[in-house]
């Protein structure tokens, strides 16, 4: 995701989500990680860790929905990834 957002930033949005094979090869200058450094809408981490920084956001800021965008390469691991948030959040659909 971090790679994207320079790529964006730069004009270069016609360039796809890298893979991690890509972004793990990219070299970042001092420019580059002193841009990423001040970005602070991530939540990472396991689930209990994401789960407790959702909650914080949302009682910080008060808001009533949450829109997440997962920013994963591989189409199966972001819909995993959505899944995941979904069940943390106790909104798992249930098997029909």
């Amino acid at each position: 995701a971090a790679l994207w957002f320079l790529w964006s930033g730069r004009g270069l949005r016609d360039k796809s989500l890298p893979s991690v094979e890509e972004a793990r090869a990219y070299t970042y200058d001092d420019d580059e990680r002193a841009l990423l450094s001040g970005r602070r809408n991530a939540l990472l981490g396991g689930p209990a860790s994401v789960k407790e920084q959702i909650d914080e956001l949302l009682s910080r800021t008060k808001a009533d929905e949450l829109m997440v965008t997962t920013m994963v390469h591989s189409h199966e691991e972001r819909r995993r990834s959505y899944e995941r948030i979904a069940e943390i959040m106790g909104m798992a659909r249930s098997a029909t």
